[in-house]
Parts: structure tokens; C-alpha cells; sequence
């Protein structure tokens, strides 16, 4: 009654197992325990020829793996019948072998049946058949003879397995499968270099990236091998937006000790990026690109080289699940405890770090249209957001040592950040254009240059003087790199003259510490001067943000604001309250974009500002191209430019072009240069 696993077995009487010099097998063992069963035996005879019989049923994997460091999480019950002829010049192996509910970190993969019959005998001769749940998967048939002028004539058919059963063998957040694949593939020369032939193909086929939650389309055209090379005739593999990108070349199976590929992809208008905004969605959006790249040498030691262009229309968003904005306990680790005399038994680890010399070699140029829109969801409700808008040139450069680098500056047209700290009332910094991040290097540590202004509107009353509104720009400033980062806030009154000079003469300091005052005690005080932001009813100011939220979390697709300002009797114009409100939306895959906004102020006579007021902006913008920037837009803007010109109204027709120029004469040069005759 042995013990194997730390279960008790029970074995035959008489059992035996004899291996003699003459490499013949003698053996009767037949070891039981429950259902489970392990028996090999030779037939009786004690002839040279004897078939050694191996017998196995009801024998669970997962246990018996479990016996082993770092096995495989694979489970099933385990069963067996082969039939093993040794003799003086000849080997046979027949029968089969079987998987039931065979599974792979919990996940069920299937039932697998294997037949196979195998026969050396001047030559080699094998037959194979698997099944999964019943279904014939794969088939092997063939022998290699020498004296042929091809010894080796293989062949290998799959007439269909489910690619969805494979994803219990890959990370759930790298690919999802599904669909079928089809191959037939004959290999014939010599078992050291044999010549491939045959082809590969995806029916229904569609590979999803959980990461960027997209799904890509795979072609159902068939994938040749011939002469031991897998030939890409500009196989396609399809966006959700129907867009293709094309892979062309070759890659050489001649040599499986060092495989070479020679590939060109190519793509464009590649949406790779469509999800839509669910609770729980990690990065949601549209994102769309340009793609031409190359990739030739040996696979291990590839040299990539190629551009990518993200283009207009891009807009994709990223949600922090777990927000830093949030305010929550947060533990610490207050104390310690340590074992000194486990400190005095450690030793360092003098195990040197293995070193890969050899890797791919890879340049690749991204250039970011003006027009990508970038997000960051600093909550989950959207509360807190940073918007990005901008373009730039970056170079990813990556050497065969695997020394990665990046390089290049991200500039910043526009963008905004929002944020509802838990006292203070919502605040809404707008990025200024010409704000950049830069890469000198590092790709973990940028160098950033960033300012972000919020407006506030404060009454000043100076010595002797009445009060006036003054607008004041309430700026963060973020400089330096990554590892070093500086953060500072600054002060500016840019349309008062008075205001202005007096905040020169403060130091950078005391500007700072005004501006945080008029940040979160809406209060300025200066040399004989003080400011006070008019206080909002807080009614007003509950019901503006539960609309905002409303609209924020309801309205897809849609960007809905709503303002309401209270004016109190210190006004120049009278006590009021406005009511603003601003619409945008992107239309026809972010080609048209269309903006209405309005304000209604409760003034002496509100029929007349109803009836002027109520649309004074609207704007359509029609992208012409994504690649070259060019725009048309037709607006009407109605605002007031000053005191003396009051109420100013701006309809016209536009047309923007905007393009990267080394001097001034780039802008009249023609699109395509001329191409040269050649010479007789």
C-alpha cells in the first residue's frame, strides 16, 4: 500500500519492472486507487518482440501536477491506452490519449482526444487525429524515407478550431479571439530544413484588445506558404470604421534557428480606438491614425522603421478608477516592526542580472495633428477632468540593448482643467495655447511647461475712489521635469492698466499668496487697494453644478454647460443675474463641429435681452482634410468690445489652414513638388 501524493494506492501481487541490458521491457504493475488506474504490462512470451501495454484511467492532473513547483495551473481527468512494440530494428506506438474537461486556470477548455499510430521501420511512418469535444480539430499524416528525393512528406490539416477556446490560455486584459482557423500545410524535404507549402486562413475571425476595448476584423483571404515562406499579398486587417491596414512581404521559415522577416504595413484613416463611455470603461472615445512602417532582418533582431500620424478627429479619454482627487483616509504605514536577527542572516544576492545582448532596432516618427483631443477622467463621475488639445513630433527610438528613448515636444492649443474641490465651489483653469510637454529623453521623465488660467471677476475699491470691475486671470504654472516638478501660482489683471501695474510691483510671492486668496476667500488686498468677488447666491450655485453634472453624466456625445452669475448692487450696471449656457457637438466622425451658446440677463427690461441674447454665439466648423489641417467655418459672435462701442455683432465665412513652416516662403510652395524629366 504505497503512498503517492499523500494518497494510498494498492498494487497487484507479483507486481515487477524490468529493464535489461539488452533494452528489453518486462513489467507487471497495476496500481488502483478508487476510480483511478495505472497499469503497464508486457505480454507473456518473453519474446524479443514483446508489446508493452500502458493502461491509464481516472487519473486527475491537477493534484498530480501540484506535486511540482511552479506547475502549470492545468486540471482534468487524465486517461490513456498505448501499446508500445520494441523490437531489434523496429519501434511501433499505437492507441490514445484523452483529456476529459480539460481546463486551464479554471477556465474549461474542453475535451481532448488524441489518436495516434507511429511506426519505425526503414523509415518513419505517423498518423495523429485530435478532437475537441467530439470535433476533429487537427490531423497529421505522413512519412520520411530515405533513397526519395524529398525523404519527408507531411501533412498537416485543420479543418476548423474554435480561436475562442484558446483564450483561456491568454491574459484576459491582452487578447480576446474569436472565430475559426483553417490551415492545410505540407512539409516536404529533409527533417533538418524542410520546404513548406500550403496556407493559412481566419474565418469569421475578430481580435479584440481589452485594453483600448477595440475589436480589429481579420481577412478571410488565405495566408500562402510556399517554398518555407509565409507570403503577405497586403493582407488586411479592418478597423471598426472599415478602414484596413495592409501587411505586405514575407517571412522565411527556411531556417527555424533564425527566421527573417521582410514586412511593410500600411494603413490609413485606421480607427484603432471605438469605445463608447460605460461605468467601469478604462479608456473610452475615437482615435484614428496614418500608418507606414517597415520591419526586415531576423525576428529576434528586427529593424523597424516608419510614421505614425495621429489624425484630426481623435479623441480619446482616460479614466482614473482610482482618483487622487478624491478625498478619503488614506492608511499609513505608522510603524514598523523588524527582526534584527533575521536582518543578520540575510545575505545579498550575488547572482549577477542575465544580460540579453541582441533585440530590435526600432525608429518610429508619431506626428499628432493640432486637432487630437486628449482626456484624463481625474474621477469616475467626470467631475474632475483634464482636457487636452494640441499636436506635436515625437521620435521613439528603442536600440537593440533595449535602451528605449523618446524625444520631441507635445504642444498645447488649448484644453481646460476642471475641478470641485470638497469646500471651495468648482473651479475651471483654461490651458493658454503654446503650453507644451517635452521628451529630451527619458519617456518617464518629461519636461513640462504648462499654464492654466481661471478668470475671476472682483469689485476694486482704491483711496478715494469708486469701485470697478476688474477681470482677474488666476493662473498654475507647472515648469520643469518630472522628477523635479515645480508648481506656482501667478496673478495677472491684463485689461486694467491700474490693476496691472500694481500687481508688477509685488514680488512673485506675494502674487502668489493673492492669488490663492482670491482662490479660496475671494478677497484681494493690495497696497491701498482691495477686491472683493461679488458672493453668489447659493442657491445659484447648487443648482448650476447639479446641472452640469446632470448634463456630464446623461447627455452622450454632447458638451452642455450651464452658468449662472449673480451681480450685486456694486455693479457699474445694476444688480442682475445671468443665465449662460454653451453647446457643442462633434458630428459626421469629428469632421463637423457645431457651437451655441447664449446668456438671458434679469435686468430692467428682460424681453429685450431675450429676444438678442438668448443665441449670441454660434459657430460651424467643417474640417476639409485630416491630414492637412484646412478648415471652413461660418460663425456669428456677439459680445461687447468696449465701453464707448457697446454691443458688437461678428458674422462672416472663414477659412483656416494651418501648416508647420521653416521660414515664410514654405506657405507658397505647392502641395506636390514637380516631378523632373528624365534626360534624353
Amino acid at each position: 500500500d504505497p503512498l503517492f501524493g499523500f494518497e494510498p494506492w494498492t498494487v497487484n501481487r507479483g507486481n515487477y519492472l524490468a529493464y535489461r541490458f539488452d533494452k528489453r521491457v518486462e513489467a507487471d504493475l497495476d496500481m488502483t486507487h478508487g476510480d483511478q488506474r495505472f497499469a503497464i504490462r508486457t505480454t507473456p512470451g518473453g519474446g524479443d518482440d514483446d508489446d508493452i501495454r500502458l493502461d491509464i484511467a481516472g487519473l486527475n492532473v491537477g493534484p498530480a501536477l501540484g506535486l511540482f513547483p511552479s506547475a502549470p495551473p492545468v486540471d482534468g481527468v487524465l486517461g490513456a491506452n498505448l501499446t508500445l512494440n520494441l523490437a531489434a530494428d523496429s519501434l511501433s506506438l499505437r492507441g490514445g490519449v484523452s483529456v476529459a474537461e480539460l481546463t486551464y486556470d479554471k477556465q474549461r477548455f474542453g475535451s481532448v482526444d488524441l489518436g495516434l499510430f507511429y511506426k519505425q521501420d526503414r523509415g518513419h511512418l505517423a498518423d495523429a487525429r485530435l478532437t475537441l469535444d467530439g470535433a476533429e480539430v487537427l490531423t497529421v499524416q505522413g512519412d520520411c524515407r530515405e533513397g526519395r528525393e524529398s525523404p519527408l512528406d507531411l501533412t498537416m490539416t485543420v479543418p476548423g478550431f474554435p480561436l475562442q477556446r484558446a483564450n483561456v490560455f491568454l491574459p484576459a486584459d491582452l487578447l480576446r479571439l474569436s472565430g475559426s482557423l483553417q490551415a492545410r500545410v505540407h512539409a516536404g524535404g529533409t527533417p533538418e530544413r524542410p520546404k513548406l507549402d500550403g496556407g493559412v486562413r481566419f474565418a469569421g475571425t475578430d481580435v479584440r484588445v481589452p485594453m483600448i476595448g477595440t475589436s480589429f476584423g481579420l481577412s478571410a483571404d488565405t495566408i500562402r506558404i510556399a517554398g518555407s515562406r509565409i507570403l503577405f499579398d497586403d493582407y488586411a486587417v479592418y478597423a471598426p470604421n472599415k478602414s484596413a491596414l495592409t501587411v505586405g512581404g514575407e517571412v522565411s521559415l527556411a531556417d527555424f534557428g533564425r527566421m527573417t522577416a521582410d514586412l511593410a504595413l500600411r494603413a490609413s484613416d485606421f480607427q484603432f480606438v471605438d469605445v463608447a463611455r460605460k461605468a467601469g470603461t478604462a479608456v473610452y472615445g475615437k482615435a484614428y491614425l496614418d500608418l507606414g512602417a517597415t520591419a526586415k532582418g531576423p525576428v529576434d533582431e528586427l529593424v523597424v522603421r516608419g510614421n505614425v500620424a495621429l489624425l484630426g478627429g481623435t479623441d480619446i479619454n482616460y479614466v482614473m478608477q482610482d482618483s487622487p482627487m478624491d478625498v478619503k483616509e488614506r492608511p499609513q504605514n505608522v510603524v514598523t516592526f523588524v527582526s534584527f536577527s533575521e536582518l543578520d542572516t540575510q545575505t545579498p544576492d550575488d547572482t549577477p542580472q542575465e544580460v540579453r545582448i541582441g533585440g530590435m532596432d526600432v525608429l518610429v516618427n508619431v506626428d499628432i495633428s493640432n486637432d487630437v483631443q486628449a482626456a484624463v477622467d481625474l474621477s469616475a463621475d467626470g467631475s474632475n477632468r483634464i482636457d487636452l488639445r494640441g499636436g506635436g513630433n515625437l521620435t521613439y527610438t528603442m536600440n537593440p540593448l533595449g535602451d528605449v528613448r523618446l524625444s520631441g515636444k507635445y504642444v498645447l492649443s488649448g484644453g481646460s482643467v476642471r475641478y470641485n474641490p470638497p469646500v471651495i465651489s468648482q473651479k475651471i483653469f483654461k490651458i493658454t495655447p503654446d503650453s507644451y510637454v517635452e521628451w529630451i529623453g527619458d519617456i518617464a521623465d518629461p519636461a513640462f511647461n504648462i499654464t492654466a488660467v481661471e478668470t475671476v471677476r472682483a469689485n476694486v475699491s482704491s483711496d478715494e475712489q469708486d469701485s470697478r470691475p476688474v477681470n482677474f486671470d488666476i493662473s498654475i504654472n507647472i515648469r520643469n521635469s518630472l522628477n523635479d516638478l515645480a508648481i506656482s501660482f501667478g496673478l495677472a489683471a491684463p485689461e486694467d492698466l491700474a490693476m496691472q501695474n500694481q500687481l508688477n510691483s509685488l514680488t512673485a510671492e506675494q502674487r502668489a499668496n493673492q492669488a490663492m486668496n482670491l482662490l479660496i476667500y475671494n478677497t484681494y488686498t493690495g497696497p491701498g487697494t482691495t477686491a472683493k468677488v461679488s458672493s453668489e447666491n447659493p442657491l445659484n450655485t447648487f443648482i448650476q453644478k447639479e446641472l452640469n453634472q446632470w448634463a456630464q453624466n446623461n447627455l452622450k456625445g454632447v458638451d452642455l454647460s450651464f452658468g449662472i452669475d449673480s451681480h450685486g448692487e456694486d455693479d457699474p450696471n445694476g444688480q442682475r443675474t445671468d443665465y449662460s449656457y454653451r453647446l457643442s457637438k462633434n458630428l459626421f466622425n469629428n469632421r463637423v463641429r457645431a457651437v451655441i451658446g447664449g446668456k438671458f440677463s434679469t435686468d430692467a427690461d428682460p424681453s429685450q435681452n431675450l429676444k438678442e441674447n438668448l443665441i449670441d454665439d454660434i459657430s460651424l466648423e467643417y474640417m476639409l482634410t485630416k491630414r492637412d489641417n484646412m478648415y471652413l467655418k461660418v460663425f456669428r459672435h456677439t459680445g461687447y468690445e468696449s465701453i464707448l462701442e457697446g454691443e458688437i455683432t461678428e458674422t462672416g465665412v472663414g477659412f483656416v489652414i494651418r501648416k508647420k513652416l521653416s521660414r515664410l516662403g514654405d506657405l507658397f510652395k505647392p502641395m506636390r513638388p514637380k516631378t523632373k524629366k528624365p534626360r534624353k
